[in-house]
Order: C-alpha cells, then structure tokens, then sequence
C-alpha cells in the first residue's frame, strides 16, 4: 500500500457548484503548489493523469472541468493532441 494522498474540499464550492467540481478544483489546486507552470501561470497536465487519479473518464473531466471554468475559478488552454498537455490556470 502506497502513500495516501488526501485532498482538502472547500465545503462552500460543494453547496455552490457541486461534489465533483469541488474534487476536481481541489485536486488542481493541490497540484498547482507543486506542479511546474509557464509565466503565465499556467501548468500543464495530462487529461489522462487525472483520469487515473481520480478514476474518472476524459468525458466526466471535461464536463466538471468545463463547469469550474463557466463559474470563473479556473482557465483552460486545451491541448492540440495527446503531445500538448492541456494547461490549467487557477484563478
């Protein structure tokens, strides 16, 4: 049994958005202290990484995803293929 990774949801983005956005914000958010980002800000994460780690499909990811960015907590520059990495912006 590896480390257990634990993730710290914001109770107010449940009530407000939902479960899901909740995890998939918070999932970003712990990332985005430790993942590398460009100057803009932006980190660059493979949709397939989330998937394995939240064990949700690329189309769950995408809708929550799409979700978070309509409620303006985070900015999305899809990739072009499955050589660009789509890059996350919390805001």
């Amino acid at each position: 049994m590896g480390k257990k990774a634990f993730l710290k949801v914001d109770i107010e983005l449940v009530r407000k958005y939902g479960e899901q956005e909740a995890i998939l914000y918070a999932f970003l958010e712990n990332l985005s202290r430790v993942w590398q980002k460009d100057k803009n800000d932006y980190m660059a994460i493979w949709t397939q990484y989330i998937a394995e780690q939240l064990g949700w499909n690329r189309m769950k990811i995408t809708r929550v995803r799409d979700r978070l960015v309509q409620a303006n907590l985070i900015k999305v520059q899809c990739g072009k293929n499955q050589n660009h990495k789509t890059k996350y912006k919390m805001l």
